[in-house]
């Protein structure tokens, strides 16, 4: 409820009396007083003409002044008796309303005679909605461990009370309509309810009006996430509480964004601020270990191609180990049991860093080394380039490179040429560090006549130029890794043995297991679960590597052609003269074990093969994959023409090749 208070004078007073009208008390009214009628006018009656409300009284409600002090009404008579003295010719009253103004004195009186001049007071009330509302904002200090609470109301005078989360809360002045009440409270740890009171009288025992706010809580920067990526690891900072949050790593650039990525291994601050004036930080540390974690799936696989032939897997049993034998239908002639003087490389796939490789065999056991033939997974690539601004961004544009080494300083021997081109890896989302101007990543790509150009999120700052940045990119999921089976270690050849990689991860480790002799050149692989409860994805289709076996004979027409041909299943007779053509397909392996395999071959006069001697019949080639190079060659069988081949070579294992280098030295090639 609000007060409406009405002054009402009168004065039939002397010649040309002025009338004061004097307030006790200040108040502040918050808008224009004519435009909502705070204070409305009445009319002044008799004398006819008097000057009404001319002075500072008048002027002080429409500048909306404070209505406080003295403000005057002047009125002049308008008769004047035998003297020639004015006369008033009737009674002088007015009215003045003022709305929301209580307990306010007024007096009138008459400023020649100062006497106070008859007036009335008259109080009515009107009843009005009580209002209480309440808003958070940042406390006048330590903003992380206090909030300011206002409440605002419609009601002058009575109580405010406000019921925090910690603690009860009176307000020590009186909330008014033009000067609402703030405090500063304790944030509590989680986020929860406060109440406010307003009590209309001091003394009620019931509160007018109740209302509900929520109490903010501490900002908590609880720790930050790290996760690998193909791109370098991603931190992402996690905090509680229900504000309003921004996050930076450089305590000065501030987002909505809390992930950062890209990150090399090295010291990091991450910073979270709230809309309450707060700002938490947290150091944190990015490791090698975690920079290559989880970018790639964790497996384990023996490739097709490797100097002993596994089989096929499909399903496990009880004991989560898989069994299956399969037995080739070839003479036996075609096979050769491996040697003592044999050395047989085994090659493996593997997304785990850390090996350990044991053979079993006759109760015996004996470990291997194992050693990493290429570096895949998070390889760090760092050009030189060149740096521009397109669209007011930062625009990678690069003429020529090196690759750099991982120190980003000594270039690699192999430099290469991009002709204004960007790297293959470079995409949208990709993320690349720009030394002096900091880890961004790649909007999207800007395709111009003379080059592409990647264009990054962050503004761009001018250009720079000869800078180098780096971009991690996994081309191949996997390393490979290397171990040898030295046959003359082993005690009985053509007996059983177990080779078992352990990677680390205790939920399973694998066994490449070498049957007895009834099943020549035949091995078999096999995984344990420890857990024996997770499904394994078990390698399929294993095959020899560097023991080879021949491919189908394909149709070679010599100089004496004739008009039989091979057929899809079998060799047919060409001509009596025709020498037998085979492409040796060996399968994929290392970079320098082809390299040397097709030197070795290119340049030979004969190649012996399980007995049978060839010559080169075409120049070979390796095609590269990534790290594994696959090495094909057409050889010519001599001393034997198509006739008088009793055997199907497609299941013909190459136990060794005999290299007749021209200088007449003999090579001795292991596959």
């Amino acid at each position: 409820m609000a007060s409406k208070l009405e002054l009402r004078f009168f004065d039939t007073g002397s010649v040309n009396n002025t009338i004061t009208i004097a307030t006790g008390k200040t108040y502040i009214f918050k808008e224009q007083r004519l435009g909502i009628r705070q204070v409305s006018i009445g009319t002044i009656q008799s004398p006819s003409s008097p000057t009404v409300l001319a002075g500072s009284f008048k002027n002080a409600f429409e500048q909306d002044d404070n209505l406080s002090g003295e403000y005057t009404v002047n009125y002049y008579a308008t008769s004047q008796d035998a003297a020639g003295n004015d006369l008033p010719s009737g009674t002088l009253h007015g009215i003045v309303t003022i709305e929301h103004f209580d307990n306010t004195h007024f007096d009138t009186f008459d400023n020649q005679s100062l006497l106070f001049v008859s007036s009335e007071i008259t109080t009515t009330t009107q009843e009005t909605e009580s209002t209480l509302s309440a808003a958070t904002s940042e406390a006048s200090s330590n903003p992380c461990g206090n909030y300011k609470l206002t409440v605002t109301t419609n009601v002058s005078g009575g109580k405010i009370v406000v019921e925090s989360p910690i603690g009860t809360q009176i307000a020590s002045q009186d909330p008014t309509d033009g000067n609402p009440y703030a405090v500063d409270l304790t944030r509590p740890a989680n986020a929860t309810t406060g109440i406010i009171k307003l009590f209309k009288v001091s003394g009620d025992s019931e509160p007018e009006k109740t209302i509900l706010f929520n109490a903010p809580p501490v900002l908590a920067l609880t720790k930050v996430d790290k996760q690998g990526s193909p791109f370098g690891a991603v931190a992402t900072i996690k905090s509680t509480s229900g504000l309003t949050k921004t996050y930076s790593f450089d305590g000065t650039n501030y987002s909505g964004s809390n992930q950062l990525g890209g990150l090399l291994a090295g010291s990091y601050t991450a910073y979270v601020k709230d809309d309450l004036g707060c700002t938490k930080s947290l150091a944190f540390t990015i490791t090698e270990a975690e920079v290559n974690g989880n970018t790639v799936p964790k497996k384990i696989e023996i490739p097709a191609h490797n100097a002993m032939y596994f089989v096929d897997r499909s399903q496990d049993n009880f004991l989560g180990q898989i069994s299956e034998e399969i037995t080739f239908n070839a003479p036996a002639k075609v096979f050769q049991d491996w040697l003592t003087t044999d050395i047989v490389p085994i090659q493996f796939r593997s997304s785990y860093p850390v090996h350990t490789v044991k053979i079993y065999e006759c109760g015996s056991e004996k470990e291997v080394s194992v050693i990493q033939k290429s570096n895949n997974i998070n390889r760090l690539n760092i050009y030189e380039g060149n740096f521009t601004e397109k669209e007011g961004r930062l625009a990678i544009y690069f003429t020529s490179g090196n690759i750099y080494e991982d120190d980003g300083i000594t270039p690699k021997p192999e430099g290469h040429i991009l002709n204004g081109r960007l790297p293959s890896w470079y995409k949208a989302g990709v993320f690349v560090k720009i030394d002096g101007v900091g880890v961004t990543q790649i909007e999207r790509l800007l395709f111009e006549d003379d080059a592409t150009y990647a264009i990054t999120q962050l503004d761009a700052q001018g250009t720079v130029t000869g800078v180098p940045i780096w971009t991690k990119h996994v081309e191949h999921p996997f390393e490979i890794f290397e171990f040898q089976v030295n046959m003359s270690s082993i005690d009985t050849i053509g007996e059983a043995f177990v080779v078992e990689i352990d990677y680390g991860d205790d939920s399973f480790v694998s066994e490449l297991q070498r049957v007895n002799a009834s099943l020549p050149k035949h091995h078999k692989i096999s995984w344990r679960n420890i857990r024996q409860n997770d499904t394994i994805n078990y390698s399929t289709g294993i095959k020899p590597f560097r023991r080879q076996k021949y491919v189908k004979p394909f149709t070679y027409i010599g100089q004496n052609e004739s008009e039989r041909h091979q057929s899809d299943e079998t060799i047919e007779l060409i001509s009596s003269t025709s020498k037998a053509v085979y492409e040796l397909d060996l399968g994929f392996m290392s970079m320098e074990m082809c390299h040397g395999l097709i030197d070795g071959t290119n340049h030979a006069s004969e190649i012996e093969i399980d007995g049978a001697v060839f010559i080169t019949n075409n120049p070979s080639i390796p095609e590269n994959f990534g790290n594994w190079y696959n090495a094909k060659m057409e050889l010519a069988l001599i001393g034997q023409n198509i006739e008088s081949i009793d055997v199907d070579l497609t299941q013909i294992n190459v136990s060794f090749l005999k290299v007749n280098v021209d200088s007449g030295g003999v090579g001795f090639l292991k596959l």
